[in-house]
């Protein structure tokens, strides 16, 4: 395949693919685009894949597509995000074997593929102007939210720091709109919160102790930074199957994994915060924060989207955790490293994870992997979060809560609370409240008093019981 040199002899020479999922965005799709055909360095394969829109988002990416042979369009079902961003991962890899669909009558006019065999994620047609498809090798690689854009040198300043890096670490700018009115400068970055003012290479056990002592959580930040892409082929890492938090899942599992980090603190994304956006700042959880393939499983959860939103994430970080433990038993992840991840970021996965059994269903089948969790719970002494959320009084009040959201919750509510009556009796021998101060996760419980359906709960139980 014909490359485009850059402007630079030094690195010139290496291929950075760009991944941009793109669903129902055709206000921002172009200024995002823009950023990207017209960024200083020019050696890119651009990847835009279409995840089920239903605006005209392809047609945009088409048109785009036509005058520029360095963009590759993927049309598929919607699968979510992270399917998306799999499948440019595999199309980067040579996973998705293609053949021509049909042939074109203008120059101008895309050339169409189909997929060959199976076809796990619902590709309908890759477009291309390349009359043949052939799959470019890349060096590095970079993702790109289609609401987004990035600055017209942020490819050209990370490729210039990735020789020997495993992953590079830039910085972002919020940009908010519609009515979302918020002061970004209020609200650090992460990498701000972290206190790196200055370029520097660290190692990851490096990274996961400042996290410890900046009280950092959560590595979820896929679209800022670049990373190796043969490093990514060498660990054999996707996007999980997750119904939340799939990008604190990859990035934590590279971050663990990789042997070098590149902390470049410059401003090199702008991410846009929208009303639509799949996340924005309200702090609530209503039904319309709820993605679209997960409301199905609103029913097993009283119709209530914060208790559904609970329930994913705890299956969310189950998954998360089996995972870790896997490449930590097979030697992926240096000891140092599993020893710092343990402290802080494994013991509050479990904490999550072990409030899988707080919830009155388990829809997609997660409690099957605490049979791996509860032994290292029981090693850390994890538990008191859960234990809180199973009791009498916050069930009760959750119960409550509940049965107001509408009629049909209402008539089963008498039911529901019948249950939690009953699971209570089974529970008595509960540990009281003394013996949860001796947890890891004591702190994080006592939150839950604060809880509204807590404090209904208790109110409940005094009437009914003292």
């Amino acid at each position: 395949m014909q490359k485009t040199k850059s402007n630079s002899n030094e690195y010139g020479n290496k291929v950075v693919g760009i991944i941009i999922p793109i669903y129902n965005v055709e206000k921002y799709l172009r200024e995002c685009l823009e950023s990207i055909l017209h960024q200083t360095y020019k050696n890119l394969e651009i990847l835009l894949i279409n995840d089920g829109s239903t605006d005209s988002s392809l047609q945009i990416a088409k048109e785009y597509a036509q005058k520029d042979s360095r963009i590759t369009i993927i049309d598929k079902e919607n699968g979510g995000q992270a399917n998306a961003r799999n499948a440019g991962i595999e199309f980067f890899s040579g996973e998705l074997v293609a053949i021509t669909k049909e042939s074109t009558k203008d120059a101008d006019s895309l050339h169409s593929y189909q997929i060959i065999g199976e076809n796990l994620y619902q590709i309908h047609t890759i477009y291309s102007l390349k009359s043949s498809l052939e799959i470019p090798i890349i060096d590095y690689l970079q993702f790109v939210d289609s609401d987004d854009y990035i600055e017209l040198d942020c490819v050209e300043q990370c490729v210039k720091r990735m020789r020997g890096v495993d992953v590079l670490w830039f910085d972002f700018q919020r940009k908010y709109e519609g009515n979302l009115n918020y002061d970004s400068a209020k609200k650090p970055t992460p990498l701000t919160k972290y206190g790196f003012c200055e370029e520097c290479k660290i190692t990851p056990a490096a990274l996961f102790t400042q996290s410890k002592l900046v009280e950092r959580k959560w590595y979820a930040f896929t679209w800022q930074g670049m990373l190796d892409f043969r490093f990514l082929q060498a660990i054999s890492l996707k996007f999980a199957n997750v119904p939340l938090e799939e990008d604190h899942h990859f990035w934590l599992l590279l971050l663990a994994q990789s042997q070098c980090i590149f902390i470049f603190p410059q401003k090199l994304y702008f991410y846009r915060i929208h009303p639509h956006s799949m996340t924005n700042y309200g702090g609530k959880t209503g039904l319309k924060n709820i993605p679209k393939q997960l409301q199905c499983y609103l029913k097993d959860f009283c119709g209530n989207p914060m208790l559904l939103h609970k329930y994913c994430r705890a299956g969310s970080a189950a998954t998360m955790l089996g995972d870790i433990f896997r490449q930590m038993e097979s030697g992926k992840i240096e000891p140092q490293t599993c020893a710092i991840l343990k402290q802080n970021i494994l013991n509050r996965l479990c904490m999550l994870a072990m409030n899988l059994e707080s919830f009155q269903a388990d829809p997609m089948g997660f409690l099957p992997l605490l049979a791996k969790i509860k032994p290292y719970a029981k090693e850390q002494k994890i538990g008191a979060y859960a234990l809180l959320h199973q009791s009498l009084e916050y069930q009760l009040g959750l119960a409550t809560l509940s049965s107001f959201k509408s009629i049909s919750n209402f008539l089963k509510s008498f039911g529901v609370i019948y249950r939690v009556l009953q699971r209570y009796k089974k529970l008595k021998n509960i540990e009281n409240a003394n013996s949860l101060q001796d947890y890891w996760d004591f702190k994080e419980s006592e939150h839950l008093k604060k809880h509204l359906s807590f404090r209904i709960g208790r109110k409940l139980t005094k009437l009914c019981f003292d």
